[in-house]
Parts: C-alpha cells; sequence; structure tokens
C-alpha cells in the first residue's frame, strides 16, 4: 500500500504542504492502518459532499423560509426573543 503515495502525489498536480504533510505520515503506518485511515478520509468527503448538496438543493427553501419570517415580523406576529427566554 505505501505505494500508492507515490502513485498519488503524481496524479495530483496541485496539493498544500499540510495535505501532503498530512499524506506522507499517513504513508508511514502499517498497510491495515492506512486502508483504516482512507475508509475514513474518503467517508468524511462523502459526507461533505453529501451535505454541501443537501444546502446547495435547500436555499430555494430557506430563501422562501426567511421571506415567511420577514412578513411575519412585518405582520406583528413576531417577538423579541427575550420574551421567549423568560
Amino acid at each position: 500500500m505505501s505505494s500508492a503515495l507515490p502513485t498519488f502525489r503524481r496524479r495530483i498536480v496541485m496539493t498544500t504542504n499540510r495535505l501532503e504533510r498530512a499524506f506522507a505520515e499517513a504513508a508511514k503506518l502499517p498497510e491495515s492502518e492506512q486502508e483504516n485511515f482512507a475508509d475514513f478520509l474518503l467517508a468524511e468527503l462523502e459526507d461533505e459532499n453529501h451535505l454541501r448538496e443537501l444546502f446547495s438543493n435547500s436555499s430555494d427553501v430557506l430563501t422562501r423560509l426567511a421571506e415567511e419570517a420577514r412578513e411575519d415580523h412585518r405582520a406583528g406576529r413576531t417577538e423579541p426573543i427575550e420574551n421567549l427566554l423568560r
């Protein structure tokens, strides 16, 4: 598995120094730990992409909810938050 890092570096033209350092340290781990790290990292990236997709699709919903909140406020149907915290 340790040979995967040089291949990775050849495929990726631009990385940050910090990311390169992290991968260099990961390459020193035993193969099973490298696999665990890779699984963890890929799962995190997948979750991040999923959240990004959810938020990008929710833009219209959030805009609509914000407009409803502004309308409620203009119509006097809101209270200061301090009143709710008492």
